[in-house]
């Protein structure tokens, strides 16, 4: 009988034990869960951050626009630095890029509210846009430049 007692409380011990180490086992596995998922809705987030838009794009939580209500359309054209006597176009903004015929290279570019972000290949710039008229465009970034408008 004594020997049955025994066997009976260590089968309970054994239980009570195995429960606890499933339980601890189960949070393990949640919290694993947990940090798993967070860690990928943070590179996700991170990527989409991270990444350029396709196109051109108007940020209109604090949207200034001079002309009209797209800057990214209206900027849209080729243009030519004031006081150019080449007459060639400094530069074109297409809808996916600017291209420097100059240098036969684009790259990618967005608008966030009033200015322009060129993304080159080692760096970003920023211009504030300005457009006093359709056909006439300053950057102000470092330097202010005046360009007027070539084509559509």
């Amino acid at each position: 009988m004594w020997y049955g007692l025994f066997c009976v409380q260590t089968i309970h011990d054994l239980t009570h034990k195995t429960y606890k180490n499933v339980k601890k086992i189960g949070y393990l596995l949640l919290f694993l869960d947990l940090v798993i998922s967070s860690c990928n809705s943070a590179t996700q987030s991170k990527n989409t951050t991270d990444s350029l838009p396709a196109t051109p794009h108007i940020d209109s939580s604090h949207n200034r626009v001079s002309i009209g209500d797209n800057i990214a359309l209206n900027i849209i054209g080729a243009w030519i630095f004031d006081g150019d006597s080449t007459g060639n176009a400094s530069f074109e903004i297409r809808k996916n890029e600017i291209y420097y015929p100059e240098h036969f290279k684009s790259y990618k570019f967005w608008v966030k509210n009033d200015t322009l972000i060129i993304k080159y290949e080692d760096y970003s710039d920023t211009s504030e846009i300005k457009m006093p008229n359709n056909d006439s465009l300053t950057l102000t970034g470092m330097e202010e430049q005046h360009y007027h408008r070539v084509t559509k």
